[in-house]
């Protein structure tokens, strides 16, 4: 299989081990061009985690 942005989402959805090589590619995929990156960062958290997006923020208040 050819090395792309894309296999390396597939192969995360299927539960397979990324490792450094991949990476470090992706890394400089996303140096040049992030978009592709983002994308399919965003299809695995979704396949694993769900649309939801839960954010959490400590607020430092002196009184």
């Amino acid at each position: 299989m050819t090395w792309s942005v894309e296999s390396c989402a597939r192969r995360a959805e299927e539960g397979d081990f990324l490792g450094r090589h991949d990476a470090l590619r992706l890394l400089d995929v996303a140096g040049r061009d992030p978009w592709p990156v983002w994308r399919a960062a965003d299809r695995v958290r979704r396949r694993f985690r769900g649309r939801a997006v839960h954010l959490c923020s400590i607020a430092a208040v002196t009184v």
